[in-house]
């Protein structure tokens, strides 16, 4: 069986961080109803307006993938990584001191914060074509519009718009351009 969900960028809410240097939009959470602390994961969107501390989140891991963009991130005092739309997604630990910078203007982000024990989360960033899943729960994270479709179910997704595949076993997914997967894993 298998269970696509739309969550389009429309329906989000901006959230206003507490030391006002940007917003937070979630796409999804687990559990659906989990708040800013309870969460065993959740995946948002985040404006960084101006520098400042990332929140502090106990026992849970990041992977952060830029949107637009270009930011510099200090983890723990280590030499700061500069991250653009073309780099990897980014993990580090959201239990220990980070702050961002954004370079020639605001950055929006891509961020997945997942509690440790939970499971093992991935982020990638996959091109355009056919692509096998083998996780129970995928997100597919348009970058730009574009089409999804899953055996005989086909969904349109906007710039930034987001579906939830939930599927046993093997599936497979046809986009017509890159987007960003993400596998929010499982305890």
């Amino acid at each position: 069986m298998i269970e696509l969900l739309s969550l389009p960028a429309c329906d989000r809410i901006a959230r206003p961080w507490r030391n006002g240097g940007g917003a937070t939009w979630q796409v999804l959470s687990h559990p659906a109803a989990a708040g800013v602390g309870d969460f065993d994961w959740r995946l948002s969107v985040a404006s960084v307006d101006r520098a400042g501390p990332f929140s502090h989140f106990p026992d849970t891991d990041r992977v952060m993938a830029i949107l637009r963009g270009d930011l510099l991130l200090d983890v723990a005092g280590a030499l700061a990584v500069r991250l653009t739309a073309a780099s990897d997604p980014h993990a580090f630990p959201g239990d220990v001191p980070a702050a961002g910078t954004p370079v020639d203007g605001p950055v929006l982000d891509l961020n997945l914060m997942v509690r440790r024990g939970w499971g093992r989360a991935t982020m990638a960033h996959v091109p355009g074509g056919t692509h096998v899943l083998h996780a129970p729960l995928a997100i597919l994270f348009a970058r730009r519009a574009t089409m999804v479709g899953v055996e005989d179910r086909i969904m349109s997704l906007g710039t930034h718009d987001a579906c939830a595949i939930r599927a046993t076993g093997r599936t497979m997914v046809k986009i017509d351009h890159a987007a960003i997967l993400i596998a929010p894993g499982s305890a």
